[in-house]
């Protein structure tokens, strides 16, 4: 009889973890941002065809680790399977090796109230 009990006990457990709000999506973000790091690893933040992505699934994956942080599970989930799409959109795209570099232009962001008063 008890050795029933225990098992019934380990099957109910099984059941819940398996649907486990916190544990899914605490996978979700780990495995998002081992994909992110392999963009990364291919330059995708520097790639004209994959800058986007990158930088979406990025920003995705702090939204879902937010909605996390505030047990907001199944909308932390959503925001997790976005970033994870995206993060994998940036890593197919930076993998090709017809891409295109972006050099950003530093002058135009470092413009001055002087260098603006100049312009008028």
């Amino acid at each position: 009889m008890r050795g029933h009990l225990i098992l019934a006990l380990f099957t109910l457990l099984a059941l819940f973890s398996a649907s486990c709000g916190p544990g899914k999506t605490t996978m979700l973000y780990l495995d998002v941002e081992k994909t992110l790091k392999q963009a990364r690893d291919n330059h995708a933040d520097r790639k004209v065809d994959s800058v986007y992505y990158y930088y979406a699934a990025g920003e995705y994956l702090r939204k879902c680790k937010q909605e996390h942080g505030y047990s907001r599970f199944l909308a932390s989930e959503r925001y997790g399977l976005k970033a994870k799409s995206l993060a994998r959109k940036a890593v197919e795209t930076s993998e090709k090796e017809s891409a295109e570099y972006v050099e950003p232009d530093l002058k135009s962001f470092k413009k001055t109230k002087k260098n603006k008063q100049k312009d008028q």
